[in-house]
């Protein structure tokens, strides 16, 4: 089973490598296509083969089936049209660009544990109850944050070209999305307020609306989010990779220490605010 998560994991690295190629060419729709065509895929091969055959394992093996054809029969020829394949064994580029991805490596490890590590305060302060609560509550915020990674991911192209040409430019690039997100964060604020009980009974259970609280903590600081988001893309574009580590491993402390704080205290509502600040 985990050989399977590592293929089709491994497949998933190919396609981003192509979306990093199609993304610096601005041409953002067709991996808008690959990951509809690979969730529509995924999904379609999910239903059949858990219907056929019930077998877990069969069904990851779809998946890195359904991985292997979207990298290899889209994600490659799109990002060639572009930039003609070329090979460079060259030890020395190879050191190099190892060297520029610690950072990033640290960074994505961090993120990873910054968004898992309320759960386990709760487990370990609660139990897997309340871990279930929070999980689903913090849901809409994981919504938000993959609206801001998208902003993020349109703009970043062209803050990576001025920082070569224009540095000043990225403010002005900031200084537009910005607004965009304040405004989505409002936005999804004031419909939690509004429909967040409802929405929490029709698609989970009564129980879940009790932690209303919750959901209303977490996507007001939707804003903060997508403002952390916007300014982590400005400093990829900027090659401050050290810099993001350094940040993000003050993040993950702060958000331990908040929870171990708060957890006791006030439930999965100090996770809220350890999870938001």
């Amino acid at each position: 089973m985990l050989s399977m998560v590592g293929a089709f994991k491994a497949i998933e690295f190919i396609s981003d490598i192509c979306y990093a190629a199609i993304q610096k060419k601005q041409r953002m729709e067709h991996i808008g296509i690959s990951r509809a065509i690979r969730a529509l895929l995924v999904f379609l091969v999910t239903i059949v083969l858990l219907i056929l055959t019930g077998s877990l394992a069969k069904i990851m093996a779809g998946w890195v089936l359904v991985y292997c054809a979207v990298a290899f029969f889209y994600d490659l020829p799109t990002a060639r049209r572009f930039y003609p394949a070329t090979v460079d064994f060259s030890l020395t580029r190879t050191v190099q660009i190892c060297k520029q991805a610690i950072p990033l490596v640290a960074v994505v490890t961090l993120l990873t544990i910054n968004a898992n590590i309320s759960r386990y305060v709760i487990a370990h302060y609660l139990s897997e109850a309340e871990v279930g609560y929070f999980g689903s509550m913090n849901y809409g915020l994981v919504a938000m944050s993959m609206i801001f990674i998208a902003i993020g991911n349109a703009i970043l192209p062209k803050m990576v070209e001025s920082f070569s040409n224009k540095p000043l430019y990225i403010w002005q690039l900031i200084a537009k999305a910005a607004p965009v997100i304040v405004a989505l964060s409002i936005g999804a604020f004031v419909a939690s307020l509004f429909l967040g009980r409802t929405a929490l009974r029709i698609f989970f259970t009564p129980e879940h609306a009790s932690y209303v609280n919750v959901l209303w903590i977490l996507m007001a600081s939707s804003v903060l989010v997508g403002l952390a988001s916007l300014m982590g893309f400005a400093g990829t574009a900027c090659r401050a990779f050290t810099a993001s580590a350094v940040v993000w491993v003050a993040v993950v402390c702060s958000t331990l220490v908040v929870g171990i704080v708060l957890v006791p205290r006030s439930g999965i509502v100090g996770a809220a605010y350890a999870a938001s600040e």
